[in-house]
């Protein structure tokens, strides 16, 4: 993340979720410390991809159709 040290909102959200925040020139980084990823995590994001490309396929097809093709 990245936003203004005076944005409180961001700067609560950030650490509200415990994120590392380095402050500097008015500015401010923060990085999420995340677990490793693992075989579950790596199928999880192919499923989830899979999913979305079926997904819009269904759609694209369904204007196809909506168009008098």
């Amino acid at each position: 993340m990245h936003c203004l040290t005076e944005n409180g909102a961001m700067m609560h959200l950030a650490r509200k979720q415990e994120m590392l925040i380095m402050a500097e020139s008015g500015e401010a980084d923060a990085w999420l410390k995340l677990a490793p990823a693992d075989a579950s995590s790596h199928f999880g994001e192919v499923f989830a991809q899979r999913v979305a490309l079926f997904d819009y396929a269904l759609k694209q097809g369904r204007a196809w159709l909506g168009q008098g093709r």
